[in-house]
């Protein structure tokens, strides 16, 4: 509605995650690389935490487009989680996608047979499986957990210490290190949760908390999304910045509500660049005013 007002090609700040408007942060990258150790160079098993709308599953999409082609099979699971059973027969249908023939009715209603193919998913060729569990908070069946420790088990057990190629996908005769990588996502919440289960918890490599954005990149994040949508100038002042720092609190995704729906505003209201007025227009419609 306001593209053309602002000469934009497209609306910037659309909460669609859409790979085009992905913004690389300075302070997001030590976690890339982290990640990139833990599951790309078969390091273990990673936990990426973040307070909701930070932007983790945004970064886990993005590690997974930058770096899929480093892994045999990926299978990427979100929420809602049924149990154990759901989460096997999740997992089976999503690894055994590229083979020939339907799966088998009777594996996918046995958890023990579940377990049993995924296990010569994970053996039958040189294979990196890289599992990603998104929203794992929400799965506290201690069942479900069990297996996710096992199928990291199995990786420990499949070490074959030979020269790995770098940026080449695994090859037969050609591993080092883990054959399944597992990438947990959730909210902070996850943490305690998986505390209860010490024993997969302290395998885990790596725990890492992904942080809301400071002042700074915020004003780096909105260039890139302005610019990816052909912004030709600045849409904001930098009172409107600080005024959309304060009341977002550097989470993303309030970010682009607000964002967008001040470019609106400032549409309907006629204005060559939004101010801080617009910004707090914006955050008494989105009612984030009185959590500011």
């Amino acid at each position: 509605m306001y593209e053309c007002y602002w000469l934009f090609k497209e609306r910037p700040f659309d909460g669609i995650c859409d790979p085009r408007f992905h913004c690389r942060l300075p302070g997001q990258h030590a976690i890339t690389e982290k990640l990139r150790y833990a599951l790309v160079d078969r390091a273990g098993c990673a936990l990426l935490t973040g307070q909701p709308g930070v932007g983790k599953t945004a970064l886990t999409r993005d590690f997974v487009r930058r770096h899929g082609g480093r892994f045999t099979h990926i299978a990427w699971l979100s929420q809602p989680y049924f149990g154990h059973q759901d989460l096997l027969r999740r997992i089976y249908l999503q690894l055994s996608a590229d083979q020939a023939g339907s799966a088998d009715a009777l594996v996918l209603e046995h958890p023990g047979l579940l377990l049993e193919k995924i296990q010569h998913l994970f053996h039958a060729t040189a294979s990196h499986v890289l599992l990603v569990l998104d929203n794992i908070q929400e799965l506290s069946d201690p069942a479900a957990i069990g297996a996710l420790k096992a199928m990291y088990e199995w990786g420990q057990l499949s070490l074959h210490p030979l020269n790995s190629v770098a940026g080449r996908a695994p090859q037969a005769g050609n591993e080092q290190g883990f054959r399944v990588s597992v990438l947990l996502v959730g909210q902070p919440v996850a943490s305690q949760n998986l505390r209860q289960f010490a024993g997969f918890f302290e395998s885990l490599t790596l725990r890492l908390s992904l942080p809301c954005l400071s002042r700074e990149e915020l004003s780096d994040y909105l260039r890139q999304r302005l610019q990816a949508a052909g912004a030709q100038q600045e849409c904001f002042t930098e009172e409107a910045k600080d005024q959309m720092h304060r009341l977002a609190g550097g989470v993303p995704r309030k970010i682009n509500q607000l964002a967008d729906l001040s470019l609106l505003v400032g549409y309907v209201r006629k204005k060559s660049i939004v101010d801080a007025d617009e910004i707090l227009q914006a955050a008494r419609e989105l009612m984030l005013l009185d959590v500011a």
